[in-house]
Order: structure tokens, then sequence, then C-alpha cells
């Protein structure tokens, strides 16, 4: 260092976690000194670093975790103040500001101020989340992939949960992940969901979601399956079948049709009323189980 110096201690700078701040650092220029670098230094609880350098050479970010993120003012003169942008926790420490000027006459001769900087990076609680579904809008036809996603903002790590809305009853806990996804999306996914997210910060309140309803339209595949076999029937291609999956909610339409072929004659009074029977002649399989029936 040469002929001269100052040394400056800021109070203690406080930022929010995702928000920016400034670290300021300035001096009066003398008209027989010019700046000749700038460097700004962090020490952090288990590591130090240059975090930014200007020289001869222009701009530089030297530490990779503030790349994109921190920025010294170009044409204000004396203002060399250091912006970071989008805070981290991991960005609190000491923060130094070191400038050192050259003699415009003697360039032997140099001047150097260096300002202290300490910062801390308050940590935030989790906002209360916001559901995206993986296509626009909440109706799905049967059958289809979905996905909903629970998102919120706050200091990470951020927990998640998924429930289902019971009808006076306790809700459903489904998952303990941020995506909730389905495969195949059946009529019975149709109802109201919501998510809770949750971090550490806050006294560990539980922020809940809106809920938002579901809605899957068409039917489901083994009700598509059961309506071919009937169709198979009516047609006479297929002599027997069985009827895995027709419930009372999906049979009401049915009742009191009749399907028959030249083998077989299927009244549907009400198949969710109805006993099986093992069918042991006019089929391939004596062991598949149809309705009652009578021979045609």
């Amino acid at each position: 260092m040469g002929s001269g110096g100052e040394k400056t201690i800021k109070p203690l700078v406080k930022g929010i976690w995702k928000g920016s701040i400034t670290l300021p650092c300035a001096y009066v220029p003398e008209k027989d000194f010019v700046q000749q670098t700038l460097k700004w230094t962090v020490v952090h609880d288990q590591s130090s670093g240059t975090v930014f350098r200007r020289d001869s050479s222009g701009d530089h970010v030297l530490l990779s975790k503030y790349r994109d993120r921190v920025s010294v003012l170009k044409d204000a003169p004396g203002n060399v103040s250091l912006h970071i942008r989008n805070l981290e926790v991991s960005d609190r420490g000491t923060y130094t500001c070191q400038v050192t000027w050259r003699a415009r006459t003697f360039p032997t001769a140099t001047r150097a101020s260096v300002t202290w900087a300490p910062l801390l990076c308050l940590p935030v609680a989790a906002t209360k989340p916001i559901i995206r579904a993986s296509e626009p809008g909440l109706t799905f036809p049967a059958g289809a992939r979905a996905s909903l996603t629970c998102v919120a903002n706050g200091s990470l790590p951020i927990s998640y949960r998924w429930f289902r809305s019971v009808p006076g009853g306790k809700a459903l806990l489904l998952s303990s992940q941020a995506e909730l996804a389905w495969d195949s999306l059946q009529p019975s996914d149709t109802g109201k969901y919501y998510c809770e997210a949750e971090n550490r910060v806050g006294a560990g309140a539980v922020q809940q979601s809106d809920a938002v309803q579901l809605v899957v339209r068409g039917e489901s595949a083994d009700l598509q399956l059961d309506r071919k076999h009937l169709e198979s029937f009516r047609t006479g291609t297929e002599q027997c079948s069985y009827f895995p999956s027709l419930k009372e909610e999906n049979t009401k339409s049915l009742t009191s049709q009749t399907w028959s072929n030249s083998r077989v004659s299927l009244s549907l009074v009400h198949l969710a009323d109805l006993p099986t029977t093992s069918l042991s002649e006019g089929c391939g399989n004596p062991g598949e189980m149809l309705p009652n029936h009578r021979s045609g």
C-alpha cells in the first residue's frame, strides 16, 4: 500500500432472502489521483474470496455463485457500492471494499481506502402456496396423464403435502412431494384437492393453498371394456363374457334392456342386484362368470 490510506467500518446491513441489497462504499475523488483498482472481497463462516474486481481490463465477477447477481455503477465517480440481487441465506458474511488510486504525476504513489460492510441475509417464512396444473384448466378426459404442482416462496428447504377433501370427514393425505401426478386419471379421481407448504422459518407455520376442483370426464378403462362385451352380445360376435366392474352407478341406464344372439339372451334388470353363476355351456371358458341368464 502506498503513501496513505483510510479504513471505515459500516453498520450491519440486513437483507431479505431473494431480495436486493446495496453494500455502501464511496469516496471523494481527488483531481491529483485516479482510481486504479476496485476490489470487493467476502469472508463467510467457512470460506472467503474475491467477489468483484474492476481494473484497467474491465469488470470481473470472480466467485461463480455471484455471477449475474452483483454489479457496481460505472458512471458514478466516487460511488463503488456493491449491488447484490436475489439474495441467498449463504450470502451472509463480511464484505470488504478496497479502492486503490495512483497519482497522476507520480504513478508509483498510491493511496487506498478500505470499507467493511457486514451483511446478514434474513430468511423468509413460506408464503401461501398456489396450485399449477400440467394443462390449462382442471378438466381432463379419463385415462389422461395429469399433475398438480404446489408452489410457494420462502427460504429453502420448503416441504409440501397434498390432500384430498372428504365431505364431512378428515382430508386424505396423498403425497409429501411438491407434485401430485396421475398416470391414468379415472372418474373416481374427481374431487377437491389442496396443498400445504412450510419451512423452518416463522415457528413452523403451515401455509395452505386454496382448494381446486379436479374433474375427470368419460368412462374408466374397465367400464369401456364392459361396454365392449355388452356390444359383442348385441351383435352376436361373442358368446360369453363377464362384467367385473359394472356397479350400480354405471348400470342405471341399462335397466330393462336386453341383448341377445343366436346362443344366449341376456336381460339386465339391475346388475347390482343379480347373483352371479358359472356359465358351463355355450362358452369357451366355463370358469368365467356371467349374471343370471336364460337360453335362447
